[in-house]
């Protein structure tokens, strides 16, 4: 449609209509502010859904964890239970590692008994083994490695204070709820070690080299 209007001198000016009385321009104006309002509306459902989905994942995830402890499931703190693989990747201390290995082997005659083997980690799943390698660390220093810390020299010190230094990083790793079958497992070493006495102090040290490495497989 067109409307014209008459101006002040004579001459007939126009403009266009659209069938509904309003200029294109203007009917465009009010379609735009209409999609962006459809835009926002959508926007915000999504979010809404987004947000619901979320928090049901975060609720699920909670109520398992509760459900595991109160099971009796053991739920290892993994943050806590790590060390960084630089750790095993020195050749200094890797060498007097193995040296102090070989060292211990040399005067080792009970060839029969292994300690870390895969008898120690019968019924423990991956999640817990390194908690497990903690508790054996701490049995090997205290009980083993400090009492005979003046035998197998030069490598004894410097593997001690290499051990004791992974030790101190592993002081929060622990696990929530019962870890009596980790207990069972490293106290049958412990027993193995005392059984055998002094023969079992010096197996305990020939053994460092798996020490090491199962740790770094487990913890790093």
């Amino acid at each position: 449609m067109t409307g014209y209007q008459r101006t002040s001198n004579g001459n007939i000016s126009g403009h266009f209509l659209d069938v509904f009385g309003q200029s294109p321009a203007l009917r465009f104006s009010f379609s735009s502010r209409q999609l962006f309002q459809k835009e926002l509306s959508a926007m915000a459902t999504l979010q809404k859904s987004v947000n619901s989905s979320l928090m049901g994942i975060l609720a699920a995830s909670c109520f398992l964890m509760v459900l595991l402890v109160q099971e009796g499931v053991t739920v290892p703190i993994s943050s806590h239970c790590k060390l960084n693989k630089s750790n095993f990747q020195q050749a200094y201390i890797i060498n007097r590692t193995f040296m102090l290995a070989k060292e211990a082997n040399s005067a080792d005659n009970n060839t029969e008994v292994r300690l870390i083997g895969e008898k120690l980690f019968r019924g423990v799943n991956m999640g817990e083994r390194c908690y497990l390698m903690k508790q054996v660390l701490n049995f090997t220093l205290e009980e083993v490695f400090f009492p005979n810390s003046d035998r197998f020299q030069p490598y004894m010190q410097e593997v001690i204070s290499f051990l004791d230094r992974l030790r101190n990083k592993l002081s929060s790793c622990h696990i929530e709820g019962d870890d009596q079958h980790i207990q069972n497992n490293v106290q049958k070493l412990k027993d193995t070690v005392k059984k055998l006495g002094e023969s079992g102090e010096i197996k305990a040290i020939g053994e460092v080299n798996l020490l090491f490495m199962k740790m770094k497989e487990v913890c790093a």
